[in-house]
């Protein structure tokens, strides 16, 4: 199983980091990890995620962000 699903997923994930796609990483010491994915939409997203080998074996939390420029605006809309 690590040879064949977790280090397959590991490497593609530092592929996509090395390509600037994503950014974070492992927690040390335990299993999981964090990270943040730049993509255009949550289908892109949701493609890119389930090429992982160990997609479905992990217990996923997506949670979409937007930036800090687009909250000035939506704040200042509120005023």
């Amino acid at each position: 199983m690590l040879d064949s699903v977790v280090v397959p997923s590991l490497e593609m994930l530092a592929k996509w980091e090395r390509e600037g796609g994503i950014h974070g990483g492992t927690f040390a010491g335990r299993r999981g990890g964090c990270m943040i994915i730049d993509a255009a939409s949550n289908e892109e997203l949701a493609d890119l995620l389930t090429t992982l080998p160990f997609w479905g074996l992990q217990d996923w939390k997506i949670t979409p962000l937007s930036s800090n420029e687009s909250a000035v605006k939506r704040v200042r809309e509120l005023s």
